[in-house]
């Protein structure tokens, strides 16, 4: 590191420089010749117990690996079409925990490969007996991906085969179709706790939350699925019975009130942010709001983020939040109230980029208005003034400085 003087390998220094390369070895090692073995199956297209306790040995190293995600969907998909599964225990996430030496096991020397199959021989069984199986293989993998979230909680992958698993999982008996989505939110919930700007839980969070929705009423599923239309895009796309229209309208504020906790504890989440961006339209459209009415909703929403900019002016979330919110429908009363609310704060925290950067976009948008309510000279104020913004974000963000450059090019174009 910088400012870090050197020290000058000592012997035992040294020592231990060698023995940590040479445990790296041996990991890399069985790393490696895990991986030959979970590639050489996918060749070959074994698709049994063995090739799937290959790829939970190569997928607890490494997690990234989303052509291994593709083919243990692979294994799984032939083994609930061809034969009973054996009843898979908690073998695949115990030898987990003490990786190298599970690399080292030989899979076809465990009771349970070598037996599975021979045990189903001449056997029938109920589809109870095959869906109890199906769970029991669904229920360990969905264990393995909760395993794998805890260490890498921004991998794609794991994500993507967990909600496969909960989609394959079969209903247990006269069990609430709707149930294993629910538990999931507790689960998401937890995540989201951890990290509350954890993107990829907030995208899972929308999708388990599509799910309950098209649970709420028998048969809704079916024709949501028919259209292509999912919650919340249902709220303004479909016209639901008033029962059903009113379960997801709730759920929705649910959500919007999820969300606001989560801005309220910390203003910088911009994922949070996004989901009322998400559902907030859709939220109107399903209360029947005329323009006025949706106009007195983004005063309000308007007036959260206020607080959030004089928090940390310095958050962009909040910001593209701010932008999104007047660039709806903008109106020229809008435009003048949150200018001048932005140029108060531009007082307080003059070298603020942020909002320079807004008060040039909204004093170009305010410029329309005035120019075609005929008020010219004020017109030209506006631009001078958005041009004055523009030249010192040249200075203060020489990142940028050739955007900056591009936008007074082109200022007043079109008008």
């Amino acid at each position: 590191m910088h400012g870090v003087k050197r020290e000058k390998p000592t012997a035992a220094s040294e020592e231990a420089r060698l023995a940590r390369k040479s445990k790296e070895a041996v990991k890399l090692a069985a790393y490696k010749e895990i991986e030959s073995k979970v590639f050489q199956a996918k060749k070959d297209r074994w698709y049994d117990d063995e090739s799937l306790q290959l790829t939970t040995n190569i997928l607890t190293l490494n997690p990234e690996l989303y052509t291994v995600w593709n083919f243990r969907r692979t294994i799984l998909l032939h083994i609930f079409g061809t034969r009973l599964p054996r009843q898979a225990s908690s073998h695949d996430i115990e030898g987990s925990k003490d990786i190298f030496s599970s690399l080292r096991e030989s899979p076809s020397d465990s009771p349970s490969a070598s037996s599975s199959s021979a045990g189903t021989k001449g056997k029938e069984f109920s589809s109870r007996d095959v869906n109890e199986a199906k769970r029991s293989y669904l229920e360990t993998d969905l264990e393995l991906t909760e395993h794998a979230l805890r260490a890498h909680p921004k991998v794609y992958w794991i994500w993507n085969h967990r909600l496969w698993c909960l989609e394959e999982l079969p209903q247990a008996g006269d069990q609430d179709p709707g149930l294993k989505w629910k538990v999931e939110m507790g689960l998401v919930d937890k995540m989201l706790q951890l990290d509350p700007r954890n993107f990829h839980g907030w995208d899972y969070r929308r999708t388990l939350t599509s799910r309950v929705a098209s649970l709420m009423r028998e048969g809704e599923s079916e024709r949501e699925s028919s259209t292509g239309i999912e919650f919340p895009r249902t709220l303004s796309e479909l016209a639901w019975d008033p029962e059903v229209k009113a379960l997801h309208l709730e759920l929705a504020k649910k959500e919007l009130d999820y969300a606001l906790r989560k801005i309220e504890s910390n203003f910088s989440n911009f994922s949070a942010w996004h989901q009322r961006s998400k559902l907030l339209p859709r939220v109107w459209d399903a209360r029947g709001l005329d323009e006025d009415g949706r106009k007195q909703e983004r005063i309000k929403e308007l007036e959260l983020v206020k607080q959030a900019m004089y928090t940390d002016p310095s958050d962009q979330s909040v910001w593209i939040y701010h932008s999104w919110l007047i660039e709806q429908v903008p109106s020229r009363d809008i435009l003048e109230e949150e200018i001048q609310a932005i140029e108060e704060l531009l007082e307080l925290e003059p070298d603020s980029k942020w909002c320079m950067q807004s008060l040039a976009n909204y004093k170009v948008l305010l410029s329309k208005f005035v120019g075609s309510e005929g008020g010219e000279g004020v017109e030209e104020n506006l631009l001078s003034s958005a041009r004055s913004h523009l030249e010192k974000l040249k200075d203060i963000d020489p990142d940028r400085r050739a955007r900056y450059q591009y936008l007074l090019d082109n200022l007043g174009r079109g008008r």
